[in-house]
């Protein structure tokens, strides 16, 4: 009975020719340029969403101070308020458009260019407001660099030739003995 089993101490060797691999035209393989599109998005687009959260919360503490002080706070807090909104809407943009552009689907990369125009759009608003105060001068750039950057990576060669590429049908393998 030992004769079909190896003797202990021997183990198996490797697979005689390793394993199958899946073949893949050159043009269905996605470039790094959209993937990197993609991943700018999605963390363009979480910090945009905590951003917006402390907008809100931001707004929240100035109305309640101002009704503490009595003094009248409404315009800031729509400013904020608005803000967050507009945040918020970008934050679906880039984060829809990354998913979208990921699965090949060519309208991710409108989404990205709406969404990064609203927050290079909101960048400059604030960077004009507020006279270049350190804080917002930081985030206004970080913002709108991830933006520029999501924009041309999204609409580079090889990411509008990866999108314009079609896949061929699979072929079908003859059937054995048949």
């Amino acid at each position: 009975s030992d004769l079909y089993y190896p003797h202990p101490g021997y183990p198996y060797g490797p697979p005689a020719y390793g394993y199958p691999q899946i073949y893949q035209p050159l043009g269905a393989q996605r470039p790094g340029t959209a993937t990197t599109a993609s991943v700018l998005a999605f963390v363009n687009g979480g910090l945009l969403i905590a951003a917006a959260l402390l907008l809100f919360a931001g707004a929240s503490v100035i109305d309640d101070l101002g009704s503490a002080a009595q003094v009248e706070t409404t315009f800031t807090t729509t400013e904020f308020r608005r803000d967050a909104l507009a945040k918020l809407l970008a934050a679906g943009l880039l984060i829809a458009g990354g998913v979208a552009l990921a699965a090949r689907k060519a309208i991710g990369r409108t989404m990205i260019a709406v969404g990064s125009v609203l927050v290079t759009a909101a960048a400059i608003y604030w960077l004009t407001r507020f006279d270049a105060f350190a804080t917002t001068v930081f985030y206004g750039l970080l913002f709108a660099a991830l933006s520029v950057l999501s924009i041309v990576m999204a609409f580079t060669g090889s990411t509008r030739s990866w999108l314009a590429f079609e896949t061929p049908a699979p072929s079908v393998p003859p059937t054995p003995y048949g």
